[in-house]
């Protein structure tokens, strides 16, 4: 006869693994496959506001605009970077400010390109949509990593110190 201690170890181990199936699939199958979090942020703030046809068609538009400005952009600065950490020829400190600098410069032109797209897109609503744009576009810039939507820190409430 087997020892009874290893047959009771034997069976919680079993018991274990089963409830562990179980927790695994009820998790699994409970998740939701689609809806806002999952969608692209374009296709939030278009069935959000929910948009007419033709505001459909304008904000098209902005958004082709806006991400062929930005791509150039986005290109210019991998230039930058490159020069800037092409370490077979050493930079003087001279360039390596200017390089920087000019860095600085495109990641600053991209954040007010940002803002100016987003501003525009307000622009072309309603009242009513204004006012959903207003909850809707903190989400937004989150999941396309803008800045914060709760000021800085991240955190509702939180202020730096001496601004309290």
């Amino acid at each position: 006869m087997k020892n009874p201690k290893i047959v009771l170890l034997t069976i919680l181990v079993i018991i274990l693994a089963v409830l562990n199936v179980i927790a695994i699939s009820t998790i699994w199958f409970r998740m939701p496959k689609s809806g806002p979090r999952h969608q692209p942020p374009f296709v939030m703030l278009e069935k959000g506001l929910q948009m007419t046809d033709e505001q459909r068609d304008d904000y098209k538009e902005l958004r082709k605009a806006h991400r062929q400005m930005m791509e150039e952009t986005r290109h210019k600065a991998a230039e930058i970077r490159r020069q800037l950490h092409h370490f077979a020829n050493p930079q003087s400190d001279s360039i390596v400010r200017l390089l920087t600098d000019s860095l600085g410069r495109l990641h600053g032109n991209m954040e007010r390109n940002t803002y100016e797209h987003f501003y525009k897109v307000r622009q072309m609503c309603t009242p009513e949509q204004q006012e959903k744009f207003d909850l809707i576009i903190p989400e937004i810039l989150k999941r396309i990593g803008g800045p914060p939507a709760h000021g800085p820190g991240g955190r509702r409430g939180h202020r730096p110190p001496g601004n309290r």
